[in-house]
């Protein structure tokens, strides 16, 4: 292995050391030991989340080895805690002495652990609990072997290790052994499950064998052994809390699935019932025709045929003008209970037909088989009875025909049939498709809203009407358990307060507790009465939704109008109740948090209108008091001008109201404390709730003189240190909701921000300010310096010409002056007016030389036009930028005032390494050759060559005699990049050179 090979794995095995822990000093330990805690606390509550959901027997054993694995991690973290900060604590013999405790913890929760997904996964609890008294058995054994001779040993020979004896080699294999065995178990079934659980064993067993290996080589390579199987522990912890994160995601699906699957069943329902309608009515259009077909045939072969009149399966008999049988087939008289003996020549109406269904004389006068054979008209029916002989009665659908002979009535035929089954069937139709109709219509009312009472009123309505009770109420539940008071009552006067003390004294509560428990309907096995109305049957039914109970319907109807014949349907008008409570909770919770992230939204928008530090702190105490209705509010600012000093701003909800805090010494340092420490605060102002700790940080003196009950104080972190401190209180004592302290929170994070933002804004506006210096100082440097030098050298040549009496050259002298005074008096007040503007969002290069084009073509400049080949936009440094745009400026004021152009033509491009920016013009143009003296224009050229020096640049002016002119400016890009900034030779160069043209 090569040296750098061997450096970057001694490095990794660093790494490991660090967060895994092994030999070294004792704080390499921390880490190893607090992860897991803060893993294993993780685990138990989601355990414990899952066991109060519903019997998980799994989750019962994993909250004891999750709790075993949290005390043995704990009581290391502590351990290696009081080796640091307490050495001789932790040298005891009493504390040595509890070392076999700890590997028994640690083993307990692996046997534990294992047992318990042995027993889910193979679903043998027989083996699953076989396994764990062997475990539990082993780990008592070892550890009743080990603890007293170890307890002994360390008393006498007190710098001995455990680990260094055999004690420890007793649990290290028995846990080897009981994990190896564990995956024995479990690799017979296949899944997901198997191999997520098989994992994390396997990581633990790892870790055993690894220090077993550390053992067995005498520690020789404890350094590298032991940060890896301390590793492999740490990581089956997380591995374990993957299986509730997959499993949770296993159950979502599977409800939203059951959901789909119970949507389909209902539309496949629907469907099937409409067919089954649509089938009756064709056939009973079918048999209808096929009845007028018989009738025809029948009345022809009626006398001729009687064989084949026995043989038919409808019952047919002949009746005479007296209405006596005349004949009758063997299946009338089967119908009828009597033999064909018995009928014949007896009169028809007072043996079979003689009384009406309620049990009362049924005249023959009004009866419609009398009225056919009597006035010869057909007559059909399924509206009546015909009695047997023993009694009873059954429906039957008919057809009477009269009997003509030669023109004369001479008596009828009647054809009958029992249609007992066939209306019993049509019953159940009916029924059902009065069932769909009823959850048709239940889910198109609750489903208009999300509002609860709207919903629950809404139901209650639609089943008073439809199941034709006399009364209904709701119960909504938490936990599973109902409320004492029903969420909804109605009943057929009306709804609200007034329809539940008219009912009062209906038994709700006792059938709402059967149905939940039963998880079915169900009804009260006695009558109950109310208000005269005689005997009411009480029925309840559970709102289920996604297999739990959010509450019941309980519904009184009135003695024999709902016998529970059809508990699905039921059951299904229950489910449908339920998903819609589930929805609207579910709707109501997504309300609540879509108020805070508007109220957090809103408070944002408020503090991001000022920056400054002294507007922003009493606008957070404000919006603090606005979110969680406080009585006042002080936030606590630690003060960079001198250490461990502090700023406070209070605040109160209404002048008057409320006392500002009156601050103390005593208050500033332990505000200054908290600040400091950004240690949370939660007071309620009950002594019940209220901690020791809690109680002595706002004793009753302090919550006297600041007059508040209730307190709640959240630190302001940045990253890497404390911003300030927040507190909200309260005039009266109330207990904090959680939402109300996760708003806080929420809202102390964006207040974090701010003030950070404000501190950033505040280091940024002195950057800009310092910059804004340097940038004045070139610009007075490359214009007015300049033109104060060369309006000197001038005014000397003037006191020369004057003495030499030249007239002439004083007079041109004073005009090329008066020239150079009024350029330099524009170029002032357009400094002043840049100093005197608010800073500008950055723009880009190409936006800057548009709009100096837009400004010049203000003042009466020539056509002017832009063109570039440079897509992507170019942000320069402001030195860059302002000398380019200076050049610009000259160029086009130079085309203007000398050149008299008519057009001028400004371009953008990119050559190599360098930017160029051209200016041509097609005015007059001049000689570059000539001499300056005395040249205005030429000395403008100066100061662009002066600005092209400092930027590392080099201005060429390009012109002949009415040819027009270009300037151009070529600059390294390097130099916008910031990689090699223009040098103070260049400068220098450039001002000697302007020097130069001036003499």
């Amino acid at each position: 292995m090569t040296g750098q090979t061997a450096n970057f794995v001694d490095y990794l095995f660093l790494l490991l050391q660090q967060f895994a822990g092994g030999p070294g000093p004792p704080e390499n330990n921390l880490m190893r030991f607090g992860v897991p805690t803060a893993m294993w606390a993780v685990l138990i509550a989601i355990a414990w989340q899952r066991q109060r959901g519903g019997n998980h027997p799994r989750e019962r054993l994993l909250l004891w080895g999750f709790g075993f694995g949290f005390l043995r991690e704990a009581f290391m973290f502590l351990h290696v805690s009081l080796r640091i900060t307490h050495p001789e604590v932790h040298e005891t013999h009493a504390f040595l002495a509890l070392e076999p405790l700890e590997h028994a913890l640690a083993l307990v929760s692996v046997v534990v652990i294992a047992g318990a997904f042995i027993r889910y996964i193979l679903d043998d609890r027989k083996r699953g609990e076989t396994y764990l008294a062997v475990g539990l058995a082993v780990t008592a054994l070892s550890y009743l072997v080990t603890a007293p001779w170890w307890s002994r040993t360390v008393r006498a020979l007190p710098g001995l290790q455990f680990h260094q004896t055999w004690t420890a080699w007793i649990f290290h294999i028995a846990a080897a052994a009981l994990i190896t065995a564990a995956l024995a178990l479990i690799r017979r079934r296949r899944g997901w499950l198997r191999n997520t659980v098989a994992l994390a064993l396997l990581f633990f067993l790892l870790g055993e064998v690894i220090i077993l290996a550390n053992f067995a080589t005498q520690r020789r390579y404890a350094h590298r052994i032991c940060p890896i199987g301390n590793t492999l522990h740490i990581l089956a912890v997380p591995i374990l809390g993957y299986v509730y994160l997959r499993e949770q995601g296993l159950e979502k699906r599977r409800a939203e699935q059951g959901l789909a699957a119970y949507r389909d069943h209902l539309e496949e329902l629907v469907a099937a019932r409409t067919a089954e309608l649509t089938d009756t009515n064709r056939k009973l259009v079918q048999e209808v025709v096929e009845r007028r077909r018989a009738e025809a045939s029948l009345t022809e072969l009626s006398d001729r045929h009687e064989m084949i009149l026995n043989a038919a399966g409808e019952g047919i008999f002949g009746v005479d003008l007296e209405g006596r049988h005349t004949f009758v087939n063997r299946a009338a008289a089967r119908m009828l209970g009597y033999d064909v003996t018995e009928l014949v020549g007896e009169p028809s109406h007072t043996t079979w037909h003689h009384l009406r269904p309620d049990g009362s004389p049924y005249p023959e006068a009004e009866c419609p088989l009398h009225a056919g054979y009597r006035t010869g008209a057909v007559r059909r029916g399924e509206d009546q009875l015909f009695w047997r002989k023993d009694g009873t009665a059954f429906p039957a659908r008919y057809v009477s025909t009269p009997i003509r002979h030669d023109g004369a009535l001479r008596g009828a035929v009647v054809i009958f049939q029992d249609i007992s089954d066939e209306q019993a069937a049509a019953a159940e139709i009916a029924d059902r498709t009065s069932e769909l109709a009823v959850q048709a219509t239940l889910a198109a009312t609750i489903s208009r809203s999300l509002d609860l009472d709207t919903i629950l009123n809404t139901a209650l309505e639609t089943i008073v009407q439809a199941l034709d009770a006399e009364a209904a109420c709701i119960y909504l539940a938490e936990d599973g358990e109902p409320l004492p008071v029903p969420r909804a009552f109605r009943d057929r006067r009306g709804a609200g307060p007034a329809a539940h003390r008219r009912w009062a004294d209906l038994p709700c509560n006792d059938i709402i507790a059967r149905a939940l428990a039963e998880r079915s309907p169900t009804r009260l096995d006695h009558w109950v009465e109310v208000q005269g109305m005689g005997p009411l049957a009480l029925i309840g039914v559970p709102l289920i939704a996604k297999d739990s109970a959010v509450g019941a319907l309980a519904f009184a109807v009135r003695a024999g109008n709902h016998d529970l014949q059809h508990p699905d349907h039921l059951t299904a008008i229950g489910q449908q109740i339920g998903v819609a409570v589930d929805n609207a909770r579910l709707y109501l919770e997504t309300q609540r948090w879509a108020e805070e992230l508007a109220a957090l939204h809103q408070a944002s928008v408020h503090l991001s209108t000022t920056w400054e530090l002294t507007e922003l702190c009493p606008q957070i105490s404000r919006e603090v008091m606005t979110l969680l209705g406080c009585s006042s509010a002080l936030i606590v600012i630690p003060d960079d001008a001198a250490e461990g000093a502090i700023r406070i701003h209070t605040a109160q909800a209404v002048a008057g109201d409320h006392t500002t805090p009156a601050i103390t010494p005593q208050d500033r340092a332990w505000l200054g404390h908290l600040t400091r420490e950004s240690l949370p605060l939660v007071i309620a102002g009950d002594a019940e709730t209220d901690d020791a700790a809690a109680s002595s940080a706002l004793p009753a003196s302090r919550r006297e003189r600041w007059g508040v009950r209730a307190l709640l104080g959240l630190p302001l972190r940045n990253t890497d240190h404390a911003l300030g401190y927040l507190l909200a209180m309260r005039a009266t004592p109330a207990r904090w909701r959680g939402d109300e302290i996760e708003l806080a929170e929420s809202f102390a994070d964006l207040a974090a921000l701010v003030l950070a933002k404000a501190q950033l804004h505040y280091q940024a506006e002195r950057a800009a300010a310092l910059e804004e210096r340097h940038r004045i100082a070139g610009d007075v440097h490359d214009s007015l310096a300049q033109t104060l030098s060369y309006l000197g050298h001038h005014v000397d040549g003037l006191i020369e010409s004057a003495g030499r009496g030249d007239a002439a050259q004083v007079i041109a002298s004073s005009e090329i002056m008066r020239g150079v005074l009024d350029e330099t008096s524009q170029q002032v007040r357009q400094l002043i007016r840049s100093l005197s503007a608010k800073p500008a969002p950055p723009k880009s290069l190409q936006a800057l030389l548009q709009e100096t084009l837009a400004q010049a073509a203000s003042l009466g400049a020539p056509a002017l036009s832009f063109h570039t080949d440079l897509q992507a936009p170019i942000h320069l440094p402001l030195e860059i930028t302002t000398q380019v745009l200076r050049v610009a400026q000259e160029a086009l004021a130079n085309a203007e005032k000398h050149a008299r152009a008519r057009h001028v033509r400004l371009t953008l491009a990119q050559e190599a390494e360098a930017l160029v920016m051209t200016v041509s013009d097609d005015g007059l143009g001049f000689d570059p050759t000539r001499s300056a003296t005395g040249g205005s224009d030429h000395f403008g050229l100066s100061i662009m060559r002066a600005r092209a020096a400092r930027i590392a640049g080099q201005l060429t002016v390009q012109s002949a005699p009415d040819q027009g002119t270009r300037v151009i400016l070529r600059w390294p890009i390097t130099d916008v990049r910031g990689e090699h900034p223009p040098s103070a030779g260049a400068a220098v160069e450039a001002e000697t050179a302007l020097m130069d043209e001036v003499r």
